[in-house]
């Protein structure tokens, strides 16, 4: 019975969380403080049938000891009780018999004081279930989401991870294998840094990134909750990310002879090869130029050679409004358009 409601609240609870941790970073607050209770209820009532079940599981192997023993005893004792022709092979048996009760008292002393220590440590485990931790275990563990890039996207594949501070070593090990391919077993990664990452960075909640010395790169990992990545964060001496404070100096904001050659130089690409080309001076479909100029690659030669241009003097002139936009800090690109015109009109 405790096993089918430790399964039941098993697969209701990590549906929910799996549910819980594709939710949007940019919901609203109100609605993810929500989702958060729910999860917390569940993980609550899956945790109290997971006790029970184990606790369970300790007591019928620690009672097997004496329950099976016991009636056996029982049986020869009054075996040789009742037969007045096996009174010698009684005596024989006595030192045995009398052995076996006392391994047998013995084992129920030890169930009895093991049962109470199960209840102690079950209790305690209640109390503050992220904190208990047994001698010769990791540092932490536990599932992680980590990203992982393809041609076609990006994907979120679960591992359960194992975190050894002393030797900075992260075991991870798959959880999703998928049906005839080959079975990966457990990565070892050397730990390099970890860093929390910024909310406003990703659409995805309660994420961080690491660097090991066996990936290149920057790894993506999601935990399952906010808590849970303080722990994960805090025991791979994880840091807050910088950011970066906005240029205040006047000096630092203006363009110098030299950022004013390399305008003069885009503009004068786009007067000479592209000042006919349609939507100059709106913002364009960037799927569509790329389709136009992906067919004119494999028909019209000469089409794609004229297409390349009006593309090229496109992206320039975005490249300009943007970098002008980023000097003057404007509320909108007009300013930027204002002042291509002008560098336009003097040149």
């Amino acid at each position: 019975e405790r096993k089918k409601k430790f399964e039941k609240d098993g697969e209701r609870f990590y549906s929910l969380l799996d549910r819980h941790l594709h939710l949007s970073s940019k919901k609203k607050e109100s609605q993810l403080q929500e989702a958060d209770l729910q999860v917390d209820k569940e993980r609550h009532s899956f945790f109290e049938s997971s006790l029970d079940y184990v606790y369970q599981i300790q007591e019928v192997q620690e009672s097997k000891k004496f329950n099976i023993v016991e009636p056996v005893l029982a049986f020869l004792h009054s075996l040789f009780i009742s037969n007045s022709l096996t009174v010698e092979l009684t005596q024989d048996f006595l030192p045995y018999k009398q052995q076996l009760q006392l391994s047998l008292q013995n084992t129920r002393n030890h169930f009895s004081s093991t049962r109470e220590e199960m209840e102690e440590l079950k209790k305690r485990m209640k109390e503050a279930p992220q904190t208990c931790k047994l001698p010769g275990q990791p540092t932490i563990e536990g599932y992680l989401y980590t990203q992982e890039k393809w041609a076609l996207g990006i994907s979120w594949v679960k591992y359960y991870c194992q975190y050894e501070k002393e030797t900075k070593t992260l075991t991870m090990t798959p959880m999703e294998q998928k049906p005839g391919a080959k079975q990966q077993g457990p990565l070892d990664l050397t730990l390099k840094y970890c860093v929390r990452r910024k909310t406003e960075s990703i659409d995805k909640r309660f994420c961080f990134d690491i660097e090991t010395n066996e990936r290149p790169g920057t790894i993506t990992l999601q935990a399952l909750s906010e808590a849970n990545r303080r722990l994960w964060m805090e025991a791979m001496d994880g840091k807050e990310p910088i950011y970066h404070s906005p240029i205040t100096k006047q000096e630092e904001m203006e363009l110098n002879e030299v950022g004013f050659k390399f305008v003069r130089k885009c503009i004068n690409v786009i007067e000479t090869k592209g000042i006919k080309t349609e939507g100059l001076y709106r913002t364009v479909g960037s799927n569509i130029q790329v389709q136009k100029l992906l067919n004119a690659f494999f028909g019209n030669n000469f089409y794609f050679i004229i297409l390349f241009w009006s593309c090229l003097c496109l992206m320039l002139l975005a490249s300009q409004k943007d970098t002008s936009s980023h000097f003057f800090n404007p509320n909108n690109l007009r300013t930027a358009d204002y002042f291509l015109y002008g560098i336009f009109y003097n040149t």
